[in-house]
């Protein structure tokens, strides 16, 4: 009998939320607190509206076009691949009249007052950032999972029925004009290392730069302090704030405890010395 399934680690989300915020909002630092909940957008703390009502839950839809390529003198299998770009879109009902759900309708339009009638003047296209989470509220789980991107749009007008068996609503499709990322309050990827040890050997002038999820940091002076080195990391744009990062002095330089995953770096400018990192 195998004894490798682990239901503890299996879900059905069936409880979540979806909010909008402007576009380039930071998801909140806990985005699984109930609202109002805010993110930061040029620095200042920004409200993300909740839609409210959802039903049927999420659809997120992904795609990627993927082309093979043979070669001549080699027959038993595909020589190569290559991708297209990645387009991500989701898909809920949403059935709240809402701020959020009536301001992503309008597509950029607004409600105008004509008398004593309210005229619903719709756009025709308008970003914002996105996000939705989910919860298992069934197993009593803690464990939470979400899906955010700084830059989304309306694919179409959301189309509705009003056949008098079904609550009203607008069947939105969103698409992601920047990476949908997803986001969890647990990593189930646990052996990776979060902790890296950085040094510049005996480097005596020059600069370095660390490379994190895809992101590069500004160039770091050789002698830099740890609040320097963090204040490096923090300005990345990746979604990470201050209370992600952990920057303290080591003997061979900084001691750095990353959100989760691969830190890499590049000491090219570096004068009389090499960067290393090693997993701590």
């Amino acid at each position: 009998m195998s004894t490798t399934p682990d239901n503890s680690r299996a879900y059905v989300w069936q409880d979540g939320d979806a909010f909008r915020a402007p576009v380039g909002t930071l998801y909140p630092t806990d985005p699984w607190a109930q609202p109002p909940l805010t993110g930061l957008l040029a620095g200042v703390p920004t409200a993300w509206d909740p839609f409210g009502g959802i039903q049927a839950g999420f659809s997120n839809d992904g795609s990627q076009e993927l082309k093979k390529h043979n070669i001549f003198n080699k027959r038993k299998n595909v020589y190569a691949v290559s991708r297209g770009t990645r387009e991500d879109s989701v898909k809920f009902r949403a059935v709240d009249y809402s701020k959020a759900a009536v301001l992503t309708a309008l597509q950029g339009g607004s409600i105008v007052k004509v008398g004593d009638t309210f005229e619903w003047r719709g756009g025709n296209s308008e970003e914002f950032a996105f996000m939705f989470t989910l919860a298992d509220p069934s197993s009593g789980a803690v464990d939470r999972i979400g899906f955010w991107t700084p830059k989304a749009t309306l694919a179409t007008p959301p189309p509705r029925s009003f056949t008098g068996e079904d609550l009203d609503g607008w069947e939105m499709e969103i698409i992601a004009l920047e990476e949908l990322r997803p986001i969890s309050n647990f990593n189930p990827l646990g052996d990776i290392a979060v902790k890296f040890l950085v040094g510049v050997g005996v480097a005596t002038a020059g600069t370095f730069v660390l490379i994190y999820d895809g992101h590069t940091t500004a160039p770091i002076p050789y002698d830099a302090t740890p609040a320097a080195v963090k204040a490096a990391l923090v300005a990345l744009d990746d979604g990470y704030g201050a209370a992600d990062w952990d920057v303290v002095a080591d003997s061979a330089g900084w001691l750095i405890t990353t959100p989760g995953g691969l830190l890499q770096g590049n000491g090219s400018a570096l004068t009389g010395g090499a960067l290393s990192l090693t997993a701590a």
